[in-house]
């Protein structure tokens, strides 16, 4: 079992928990350390039970004493089935005032097919300009060998957007809403722990809290479907995740102290 001793530090004007870790002198108490030792506060615990403020076991995963636990604010929340429609959003180029081109991946090439209807938006998806809507005109796969993609034509009937708003060369931003085919289970985005390792969260069992690989979905305004690795009713920690990925992270690859 790996350990962090001695000293939690509490930030909580950076809304964050950070820890430090100390080591006891096993073997070499002194006179003082046994008065010290002595004093009220401990409840009768011993010195190496009130440092176990974090601990982590593989297989089992971290715990935290009660007092950590309410100084990080930690959360959870009940896995629930979700209908969340899946987004579909890409920019494309305008042609000209009433046709925009974009260039889409193969593996996305399923997704749109002639007569679809997207709400369209000038200058890209951060900036806030004209809103109207477009229709997917045609799919071009000849450049599907050179470039492996496919083009997409949009056309925009010209009475929809302001004079001078679509100009060569500029872009508009494209997005559509795909209802989901039925319900899965969902959780709070901010539940969701994207490493360079993978998607996980964090699972609660029996008072521990573990990491459980998950496959992330379609992600809506609040909340983010979870395609596999969770079931509805499973407990899941909501916040703060990234804190118990350092936590983590400290103990078992930062020298955490094994015992």
């Amino acid at each position: 079992m790996r350990r962090l001793h001695t000293v939690l530090v509490c930030a909580a004007a950076a809304g964050g928990v950070f820890f430090v870790s100390g080591c006891e002198r096993h073997g070499q108490h002194t006179d003082d350390d046994a008065h010290e030792h002595g004093r009220g506060g401990h409840d009768g615990r011993s010195h190496e039970e009130g440092a176990e403020l974090v601990t982590y076991a593989a297989g089992r995963g971290l715990r935290f004493a009660p007092e950590v636990a309410e100084a990080m604010g930690l959360r959870t929340v009940s896995v629930v089935p979700g209908r969340i429609p899946r987004v579909i959003s890409l920019v494309a180029e305008v042609v000209d005032a009433t046709r925009a081109v974009a260039f889409v991946p193969l593996a996305r090439a399923g997704d749109f097919s002639a007569g679809q209807i997207f709400e369209a938006s000038v200058g890209g998806k951060d900036v806030a300009g004209a809103r109207f809507t477009a229709r997917l005109h045609s799919i071009s796969r000849e450049s599907q060998r050179a470039m492996g993609s496919v083009e997409v034509l949009f056309e925009v009937a010209s009475e929809d957007v302001p004079r001078g708003e679509l100009r060569a060369g500029g872009v508009i931003a494209l997005t559509r809403l795909v209802p989901p085919a039925g319900e899965v289970p969902s959780i709070p985005r901010e539940a969701l722990l994207e490493t360079a390792g993978g998607t996980f969260v964090y699972g609660v069992k029996e008072g521990s809290y573990y990491r459980i690989p998950v496959r992330a979905g379609a992600v809506g305004a609040s909340d983010v479907a979870i395609v596999s690795g969770l079931s509805a009713g499973d407990v899941v920690v909501a916040e703060p995740v990234s804190q118990l990925w350092l936590a983590e992270l400290r103990l078992t690859r930062g020298g955490g102290h094994s015992h």
